[in-house]
C-alpha cells in the first residue's frame, strides 16, 4: 500500500497514512481528530537498474565504438 503524507490545516501537524488507492480519495482525519487536512505532494523514489538507460552510464575500460576514433 502507498504511504500518503497529510498536513492538518487546523493544528499544523504533518502525518503519514498507509492507504490503498481506493481509500486515498476518502476523507482523512489527523491524529488530533481534525478533518480539515490536505494531501502533501512529494517526489517519487525512482531507481533505474539494469542495462539500456544511457550510453555514458557505467562505462567500461574497453574503448567504445560510439563515435570515438581509435589511433594505432
Amino acid at each position: 500500500m502507498p504511504v500518503y503524507m497529510f498536513v492538518c490545516q487546523e493544528c499544523g501537524q504533518v502525518f503519514e497514512k498507509y492507504l490503498s488507492f481506493d481509500e486515498a480519495s476518502n476523507s482523512v482525519s489527523c491524529p488530533n481528530g481534525h478533518t480539515n487536512v490536505l494531501k502533501k505532494l512529494s517526489k517519487p523514489a525512482v531507481v533505474f537498474k539494469g542495462k539500456g538507460f544511457y550510453v555514458t552510464d557505467h562505462r567500461t575500460d574497453s574503448p567504445s565504438t560510439h563515435g570515438e576514433v581509435i589511433k594505432k
